[in-house]
This record gives C-alpha cells, structure tokens and sequence, in this order.
C-alpha cells in the first residue's frame, strides 16, 4: 500500500488525482468529489479531519488539578510543550485541534473554534436554561464575541472553520432538561421577547380558538388569556401538539443561525461554519434545518457506535458533510471510571476500547458524508477528592501525561487507515485468521466488502441478530500447579511476558476467567496435598491447622501476576479431594466425604476462599468436586452422589455463604456430558437451587447436546464448561458448539507442560498443551494458543450469542456474538483439507469469504450497518 503523504496542512497530499482540487481561495473549504464529501486544504488535497480536543498547556478543561503543575515540571516551558505535542499528534496519526487547546497548539495545526459559547455566556433571563435568540442583547453578544474572536483569525489560513456553540438545549436531552424548547421559552418572564414570539408562534399554528384548544387541551375563550398560560400548558401530548413543538424548535433555530452567522461573516467572510455541535443526533428536523445554515453539520455522540442508521436515511434528503466533534470511551479496567464525569460508554477492557475505538471510526469514515472525527479529549482528568468530575478515563495520555502506549498504537493505525477508508467508502469486515500449519498467526486479513446483493452461489450462514442467547462470562484456561511450577522456572522477565501474553486483552490472547486448584490436582510434581493435611487418625474440626502455605512457592505468584496483567480476570476454583481425615477412606484417593464432617467441609471452603481474598485474590465461584464420579487410588479423587452434593449444599454450604455473606457463586457438577441426571437432581430441589448459580460441565464423555437440556430443564440457572482442551481446527469446532449450546464460558485444562508433557504425577496421560516449556528453557507456543485468541481475544465479557445457521459439513462449523459495543463477531472453523468458500447474511447485507484449510477465522463487523 502506498504510504499517506502529507501537504503542510496535512492533507492527503499523494490521494488519487481524481480528489486533488485547485483552491483559489486559499482556506479551507469542503467539497464534494465523485459522490463523497471532503474537506480540502488550502494547497488543494482532500482532507479528513482526525482532531483530538483540549491539548491544552493548563491541563484539563473540566477539571483543572494539578496537571499544569506536572506538565511545566517535565517541560519547563509551553514552547518545548507544545513542540513535543505536535510531534505525538503526528505520531498518532491526528492533524486536527481540537476546541479547548492552547493557542500554540493552535499555531501549528490544522483547527477549529468555539467561538459564542452561548450556553455559558450569553445573556439570558434569570433562571433559563437556553438563551433568548430574539433578545436584542443576544444579537449584541453575538456580534460583541465575533469582533473579539473571530477578527483576528480572518487571514488564518491553519484555521479551519468555526463552531458556533457547544452542546446548546434544542429540547428534551439526557442532561439537562426534559421538556420541549417551547415550554422552555414560554418559562420567560412575559416581557422576554422570546415568550412573546412563542405566543405569536403558537397562536399562527392554530386556525381557530377551538382548533388550539384542541391541540393543547386548554379552555381559551379568547385570545388574550393565552398570556396566562404556563409552560405546562405546551406539554407535547398528542401527534398535533408534538408537530407545533418541533416546527418551533426549527423556528427558533433558524433564528440563532441567522443572527450568529450574520455576525459572524460580517467580520470574517473566509473560513467554514463547521455547525453548533449538536450533544447528540437532534432528530431529522433540525438536521434539514442545519442543512440551511451550515457548511457543515457537526454532533457529538457518546454512544458504542455512530449514528449511521439516522444519518444515511436524512443524507439523502439533505445533501451535507458531517463531523462528530466528540466522542470516547473509557475502559473499565482503568481503575479511573467516574459514574459522575463526563458520561461516555464504559468497555470492559483496554483493549476493548481499542477495538471499539476502530470499529467506530470505520463505521462512520466510510459514510460518502463523513469528513472527520474528534476524539474527547487528550488528558485524563486528574483524580481530586470531592471533585464530581474528575477521574475520567477519556484520555490518550493519563493525569501524569505518560500515553496509554498500547492504545495510542492503535489508534495511529486506525488513523492512518481513515482516508483510504472514506474513499473506499462501503461498510467492512475485519478478519483475523490462524492456519494449522504457521503460516497465519492471528493474522490481520484485507478487510472484506459488505454487500447488498448475494454473489455466486455459495453455502450460506445467517446471522440473526434478534435471536439470542446466553451472556458470556470469560473464556480461558487453567492456572493449576504443573503450569505454574513451569513458570516459576523461567526468569521473572520471561514468565510475566508469557502471562501477558495469556491473560492481556491487547498484548495477549484476552483469556478472562482462570480455573485454578484448591489444594492439588493430578497435574503436579510435589506430592499431592490439601490445605489440612493430618497425621493418620487425627482430626481438626475447627480447622485450627487449616494453611494455604503450600501455594506460596509458586501458584499464588503466578495467580498475581495475571491479575496484574488483567485486573478484570475472574477466577473460578475446583477441589479434587477434601482432606483425607474427613473421607471414608482416610486417604485423597477414592473414597467420600463422611457426613459427620460436611459443616467442616463447608468451613474448609470457607477459609479457601477468605485466605484466597486476604491474598488480594477474589473468587467468582467454586464447584463442590472435581469430577465427582471419578474414582482412582493414584490422584485426588472423591465420590459424590448427587443427593450428597445436593444435600451439602442445601444444608451446609449455601446456608454458611448467606450468613457469612459470601458472594462467591456455587457450580454443581463440574464432569461429564454423560450425567445429566446428576445437576438435575441438585437443581430440582427449590432449597439447594436457591443456593446454585449453574451447573459446570466436562467433555471426556457424553455429548455436548446435554448443556442445552440441562438449559431447558433449568432455564434460570446457567450453563458453564470448566474443563476439556480441545485441539487443533477440530477443537475449535468443538469449542464453538460448547458455546452454540449455551455455555457462558470455556475453560482448558493445563496450559503449559514442559516437552516430555510433565509435571504430571497421576495417570492420565497429556498430550502437548497450548504453550510448552522447551528443554533449552525457551517457551514454544503451539497452534492451539492462537486457535484460542481467535475465540477468547475477540469474545469480551457481556457479550451475547447469536443464533447462525450451520452448514451441512461434519469439517466446518462457527458460532456468533454480538459485543456490549453491537459488533458481531463470528468465528469460523475449517478443518477440512480444501478451502472453504461461504456467504454469511446479517440483515440486509452480507459477505462472501474463503477460509483456508485447517484454518480458524474471525469475522467482525457492524450490526447498526445491517438494521437499515
């Protein structure tokens, strides 16, 4: 691909010739070239303004703190600021400032003003929430802030055009008011011009008295009583009145824009009025209404997606290039999310935000209308005790001005992508594929149109996005001792690189949801133990002895360092066998727990989990037993019937987590397909089931068609897969049909044995994991690591499945989820030894794709791009 070029102004400076332009004028204008609009630079190339708001030398817009303080520490003048600046705005991939920034900032890029600031500054009557545009003082203001603002810009040739105001009332919003612009004018003092010119507007909408009192409910006998008349009198209560009211707003509107821009040309005739930003999509009216006034129609909007449903029906009435001047996201494993900053949607993850990020821009610069975006905004806002709206994570660089690197990586590709996307224009498919035989890892693919008509013949998978399923909770694998005794032998640089590249959403593979062991499984190479082990006849009741000691050496450290690496990660836990004084047996193999010692049993798991949370390690849920109808003298291994398990629970443990109010959740179960009779007979019991979450299951044996009956039987309670590897592109067809049958997660077991497969003390035995420590002590990562990524780095947590059509192929399979942000993600498997070709539907649109030979592939897309 041809590198982007840039004029001095940042424009496209190498765009096909078909898009430069001659631009006599010398400012910037805005175009449209073969159907899709454009700004153009003054040297005459198309322009997509990539803008970032408030990169200001003070520090915070909204809340001002101490990050001033920081920024002249690091340094020492704004001239050395601004120039550091500059070059991360560049890096980055912006070539806008945005409103809000320094002047110096201002001085060396492409930007754009504010310049009324009516919601702060303009005149207005006591009380009111919106200003009076028929007010002569609100003319005065106008032409007052014109003179001081926009003449000294008039020869600006960086500058790129005007924002009349930010985020002015037009009617009910979600922040500031809930009633109609009417109403709100119509609160005026009597004398207000603008209550005055409400009453005239409204008398003009009616033919007759009765007519109005028809329309608004009232009892006038004569038009002078309309005088005494309330605001809610005007409340918008039938199709008639909601008419009046809107034709108001459009009236009132028309009004600010004339005198605004009236004034403001009078003083500056050269550069683009680039619209009053709208807070959010204003509805169709004010759009056509803009549409008169406006070289361009600006918003912002805070929301997972861009409004392009709305906005492709109203382009093709008003013929207008848009830009959303704000919008962001914050990361909810920030640890800076404030409910009461600035609102914004919250992603689970960084790397979340990333993908959401991408999706967004994408969405709306292949629009033929869209000619840029402005991210809000470059700092995070610092944390200041009783400061409301401090603490955001909006930022791309922290209070403390260090970058958040790997989202700033991404969103320099995505911004550098943004030309060719707008002027490939269309809606796309990302896609990411890992082969069998190397030569694709997580491989980034050319994105793939999204269509209208279906092309040749090919097998065809329907998405359906109204039809749905379960949430998903995580995705991921096991932290038991034999991967952990693996990590601890490589150095402390090495093994947290091979846990981020596990658990991290955006460096690593994204697993979310960990199984780990309490006390030891077969899977070990010490000898196996618990957390209470006796002497042969003694006995602790009390559990004075109880010691998670033995964890120290090397689980609990890798344990931590995940949840470093991803402080959103959950974990899950699984006994094997309970200490051997409370078994039949005396000892961890065979044998079941006496009934005698189920409150101590009970109390056991108790402890477990409160020396886990003393250890900083909370826990989302535990099963009873590993595997309850496994029996072997070799390994840890208890029976239990399903009337013990659901009698312990019943009578012991979910009674001792309620008045201990412990909120670690309880799995019943966790083997087998085969047994479904088993959490069936846990479940039917209304006294033990208050106290269940769901039902874990395993894959060794049975069939996978047994999670959905279960679903079915027990619709209320969850379905979960906590244990079972699955290998190569089989597995992956294996994994997406324990996810077709509503599971909410899928754990593997083991993820990491040395080259002879070891640790492992008991008798099953393993084949080579996901990632292996080599005998050299480097770390080989075998295909399955990438198999999973394509599942778990693509499915967050939230999202929910969505029903698609299989086809009629035992080598070919996928599942389908629609994200919290309302991206569909498919995964596709092939394990067959040709290419597989297929169309997959979604709405009204759809694509044709082929996936390789023994491949996995992931599909991501828009859903708002399939709802038209």
């Amino acid at each position: 691909m041809q590198p982007l070029e840039v004029d001095r102004f940042r424009g496209w400076a190498n765009a096909p010739e078909s898009l430069i332009s001659q631009n006599p004028d010398g400012y910037f204008r805005v175009a449209k070239v073969d159907g899709t609009w454009w700004f153009i630079t003054p040297d005459g190339s198309p322009f997509v303004s990539k803008g970032v708001t408030d990169v200001n030398w003070l520090g915070a817009t909204l809340s001002p703190g101490p990050f001033h303080d920081i920024l002249a520490r690091k340094y020492l003048s704004e001239d050395t600021w601004a120039a550091a600046q500059d070059q991360r705005v560049s890096d980055w991939g912006f070539n806008t400032i945005g409103p809000w920034s320094s002047r110096s900032m201002a001085d060396r890029l492409p930007h754009s003003i504010v310049i009324l600031d009516s919601a702060q500054h303009a005149p207005r009557p006591p009380g009111a929430i919106v200003t009076d545009f028929w007010s002569p003082t609100f003319r005065e203001h106008a032409e007052n802030v014109a003179q001081q603002r926009a003449a000294p810009h008039t020869n600006d040739k960086n500058l790129i055009g005007y924002f009349l105001d930010n985020e002015l009332t037009w009617g009910p919003d979600h922040w500031l008011t809930d009633k109609t612009l009417l109403q709100l004018y119509l609160e005026y003092p009597g004398e207000a011009p603008g209550r005055q010119e409400a009453l005239q507007f409204v008398r003009r909408s009616a033919d007759s008295i009765d007519a109005f009192n028809q329309t608004w409910g009232t009892n006038l006998s004569q038009w002078d009583e309309m005088a005494g008349l309330s605001s809610e009198h005007f409340h918008p209560r039938s199709e008639e009145s909601r008419t009046v009211s809107t034709a108001f707003c459009v009236y009132a509107f028309n009004r600010y824009a004339t005198v605004a821009i009236g004034a403001l040309r009078a003083v500056d005739p050269n550069h683009l009025i680039l619209g009053c930003r709208f807070h959010t999509y204003p509805g169709d009216a004010l759009i056509k209404a803009a549409a008169e006034h406006f070289d361009v129609i600006s918003m912002a909007f805070y929301e997972a997606r861009p409004p392009v449903k709305e906005l492709d029906a109203i382009c093709e009435q008003v013929d207008k290039p848009f830009l959303i001047e704000e919008w962001t996201f914050k990361s909810g494993d920030s640890g800076i999310v404030n409910p009461d900053g600035i609102y914004a949607p919250v992603v689970p993850t960084r790397y979340a935000r990333s993908l959401s990020y991408g999706a967004y821009v994408e969405t709306f610069m292949r629009r033929p209308y869209a000619v840029g975006y402005h991210w809000y905004k470059w700092m995070d806002n610092p944390v200041i005790p009783e400061e409301p709206l401090s603490g955001d994570n909006c930022g791309l660089v922290n209070q403390d001005d260090e970058p958040y690197d790997h989202f700033v990586d991404f969103v320099r590709e995505v911004n550098l992508s943004v030309e060719r996307w707008h002027a490939e224009g269309g809606d796309w498919v990302q896609t990411i594929v890992s082969t069998e035989d190397g030569s694709r890892k997580l491989s980034v693919e050319q994105p793939i149109a999204l269509d209208d008509e279906r092309p040749e013949p090919t097998p065809v998978i329907e998405v359906d996005l109204n039809n749905r399923g379960q949430t998903i909770l995580g995705l991921g694998a096991s932290l038991e001792h034999a991967t952990c005794e693996n990590l601890s032998k490589l150095s402390d640089d090495m093994r947290r690189d091979v846990i981020e590249s596990l658990v991290d959403p955006q460096t690593g593979i994204g697993m979310n949801l960990l199984r780990i062991c309490i006390g030891a499984s077969d899977f070990i190479g010490e000898p196996y133990y618990t957390y209470n082990d006796l002497p042969a006849g003694e006995t602790d009741p009390e559990l004075a002895r109880f010691s998670i000691e033995k964890d120290r050496a090397y689980v609990l450290p890798a344990i931590k360092i995940a949840l470093e690496k991803n402080p959103r990660l959950l974990l899950f836990a699984s006994p094997w066998s309970p200490p051997a004084w409370m078994k039949t047996t005396g000892t961890l193999g065979t044998g079941s727990l006496k009934r005698e010692w189920y409150p101590a049993y009970a109390k056991y798991l108790l402890k477990f989990i409160q020396a886990y949370e003393a250890e900083g390690i909370p826990i989302h849920a535990i099963t009873i037993q590993n595997e309850p109808y496994m029996v072997h003298a070799a390994y840890p291994t208890t029976l239990w019937t399903a009337e013990e398990q659901r009698d312990f629970i019943r009578d012991h443990l979910g009674p001792l987590f309620e008045a201990q109010g412990v909120d670690t959740q309880i799995w019943c179960w966790d083997h087998n397909w085969n047994r479904p009779d088993f959490p069936r007979a846990v479940l039917s019991d209304p006294e033990a089931a208050q106290y269940v979450d769901g039902t874990a299951f395993h894959l060794y044996e049975g069939r996978v068609e047994n999670q959905s009956l279960i679903k079915r039987e027990f619709p209320d309670k969850h379905v979960y897969f906590s244990e079972g590897s699955v290998f190569g592109t089989r597995g992956a067809l294996q994994l997406a049909e324990i996810l077709r049958h509503w599971s909410r997660s899928y754990n593997a077991w083991v993820i990491m044995l040395d080259e002879r497969q070891k640790p492992n003390r008991g008798p099953h035995n393993a084949t080579p994991t996901s990632v292996e420590l080599l005998d050299d002590g480097s770390v080989r990562y075998n295909f399955d690591y990438y198999m999973y990524g394509q599942f778990m780095k693509f499915i967050q947590r939230g999202a929910v499945r969505i029903e698609s059509t299989q086809l009629n192929a035992p080598d070919f399979g996928t599942v389908s989820f629609l994200d919290p942000n309302g991206q569909v993600v498919l995964v596709a498997a092939n394990s067959g030894r040709a290419a597989r070709s297929f169309t997959v539907t979604c709405g009204e649109r759809m694509f044709t794709t082929t996936l390789p030979p023994r491949a996995v592939g992931t599909y991501l897309w828009d859903s708002a791009v399939c709802q038209k």
